[in-house]
This record gives C-alpha cells, structure tokens and sequence, in this order.
C-alpha cells in the first residue's frame, strides 16, 4: 500500500510541533507521514486557530484515556470530546458574557429611572416652595390628618406632602 505525502505547511509543522510539546514537553524532530496527514485534516476540518485552541483539551484527555498514546494520531480519540468541551466552555463564557451585559443594562436603567425621578423631585420641591403658605398648610393638614402616624418632619411626609399637591393640581 502506497502512502500519500502531506503538504507539510508550517501550519501542519506547527500543530505536530504542538502536540509533542504539550504531550512530551519538548519539540520532536520527527514525525510520521500519518501525523501529518491528520495534523492537515484538522486543520482542514476546523482551521489552525481551533486546533491550537482545542489543542491542549485533547491532549489532556488523551494523556489521562490512553497514557501510552505517544503520536498526534492518538489524540484522534479524544478530539471529539475536546471539541464537545470546547464548544461547552465557549456557550458558558456566551452566557455569562450575556448575563453580565444584561446586569448592566438593567443598572444603567436602574440609574436612569433614579435620575429621572430626582428631576422630577426637583420640580415638585420648586413647585411646592412656589405654593402660597396658606396652600401648604393645607395639603399639609390633610396629609396629616389621613397619617396620623408620620412624622410631619420626615422624608416620608413630605413626599406624601408633593404627591397631594400634584393630586391636586397644583
């Protein structure tokens, strides 16, 4: 049975160099045509940056699922689920990436509202300072009378002081 040469690119010279480094720690001078061929097959199937990338994951496995696998074609048993665990991982950063953009969102319209109602707040304390005294005695004795409980001197009464004058019109 004839074998078939592989290009042997850099980028394929670059992925067997990967996959010795990773799986032996040091670069190898040699390598078979059949290492070479699959290095080209990935790189085909998924192009050189997935394969760098998922690269390190399936060596892993493979040095945990077959110890004895001593070329790239071991890897070939595991690139599957490397690919499944990269694809996982990648959905999960997704995910958080969009649960951290939505976080942002709603604090940012969080912000706004508390903004647009400090505004409005303001506008209600110029109109209440613009009311006659007489007016805010008033609302003031209504108010009064319908919380008896409140403080006419807390935030909570004064608040209830504005949304009377605005129920009225004022």
């Amino acid at each position: 049975m004839a074998t078939v040469r592989c290009e042997r690119s850099s980028e394929v010279l670059a992925v067997v160099d990967l996959w010795y480094r990773l799986r032996w720690g040091e670069s190898c001078g040699w390598a078979g045509d059949r290492e070479y061929e699959y290095a080209l097959s990935l790189i085909d199937a998924h192009g050189l940056d997935e394969v760098v990338a998922i690269m390190p994951r399936a060596v892993a496995l493979t040095r945990v699922g077959w110890p004895e696998g001593r070329t790239l074609s071991a890897v070939r048993r595991y690139w599957s689920q490397a690919m499944a665990e990269r694809t996982r991982e990648r959905l999960e950063v997704r995910q958080q990436e969009s649960e951290r953009e939505r976080r942002e969102r709603l604090e940012s319209d969080r912000r706004e509202r508390e903004r647009q109602e400090r505004r409005r707040e303001g506008r209600q304390v110029e109109r209440w300072e613009s009311l006659s005294d007489a007016e805010r005695v008033a609302i003031r004795q209504h108010v009064r009378a319908a919380r008896p409980s409140l403080d006419p001197e807390g935030r909570t009464f004064f608040v209830l002081c504005l949304a009377e004058m605005d129920r009225r019109g004022l």
